[in-house]
């Protein structure tokens, strides 16, 4: 698997059986060897089929618990779905039946790996609106639910539960970890509000002006637009969707977030030099 001399070989001992005619025997041969890859790209199992838009593979696949990828983010900082979606013609499909599977993945290593859990959701950042228009409904709510979560703490700490709010601005971090500094900035322990400290683990640009909001607000736009005028059935789920998707920007407020060198405010949002990351 390591070393230039033996990549090609590993190419062909892939192709023997991700492509054999037998979809079966495919599946069965990855389920024994889940932890091949393809050296230097880092592409996994997943990755590969994702190329070569393999939908019978993805669509037979066992579970996530039955079949486990070491990790989802190749050389190029993309995951499978990234590749699968780029595909002159997309099967939405098997794109919701991989996103699943990311999902499974991301809900298992939240609390083993807090490392790989922020480098995958940094990846899906850059397709959010694709998640947003294309992904059924449960699946972008499941989604959302993971990107904005309580935040991660030091080992061996402990989040307080009251006090006093000193800020309602994100503090945008270098670290997904709520450090004790960054505690200190949005919370004292003088009062006895409940407090919660959550953090967004999206990647964006948070300036109103940058184009991850604009492409964020036209995915809204047309998500509002066809939920109203097509799916009238599933009109309360769309407003779940809205309204979880209000609470990230609205608790975000009394959050640190990704990280960014844009300060998110109220209804105002401003770039501040953080020097470089």
């Amino acid at each position: 698997m390591y070393g230039e001399n033996k990549q090609f070989s590993i190419f062909n001992s892939v192709d023997s059986f991700l492509f054999a005619e037998s979809v079966e025997y495919s599946l069965s041969e990855a389920v024994r060897h889940p932890g091949l890859f393809i050296a230097p790209f880092r592409w996994n199992l997943l990755h590969i089929v994702s190329l070569y838009a393999n939908h019978d593979f993805i669509a037979k696949m066992p579970e996530y618990s039955q079949f486990k990828m070491p990790f989802l983010v190749d050389a190029f900082d993309r995951t499978p779905f990234h590749y699968l979606i780029a595909h002159k013609n997309v099967n939405l499909m098997t794109v919701n039946i991989l996103f699943g599977y990311i999902c499974d993945y991301l809900e298992d290593c939240q609390l083993r790996d807090p490392f790989e859990f922020q480098k995958v959701i940094k990846s899906l950042s850059s397709v959010l609106s694709f998640i947003f228009e294309k992904i059924e409904i449960r699946r972008r709510l499941r989604f959302l639910a993971m990107v904005y979560t309580e935040s991660s703490l030091p080992h061996s700490t402990t989040a307080p539960i009251f006090g006093n709010i000193l800020s309602k601005s994100a503090l945008f971090c270098d670290s997904p970890v709520l450090t004790q500094k960054t505690r200190d900035r949005i919370w004292d322990d003088q009062g006895t509000s409940q407090v919660q400290f959550r953090s967004n683990y999206l990647n964006l640009d948070y300036n109103i002006l940058s184009y991850d909001m604009k492409d964020l607000v036209v995915s809204l736009i047309l998500l509002l637009k066809h939920g109203l005028c097509i799916f009238q059935k599933k009109l309360f789920l769309i407003q779940r969707f809205f309204g979880l998707t209000k609470k990230i920007f609205k608790s975000a407020f009394f959050a640190h977030a990704v990280p960014c060198k844009i300060i998110f405010e109220p209804f105002f949002f401003h770039q501040r030099d953080q020097g470089p990351h």
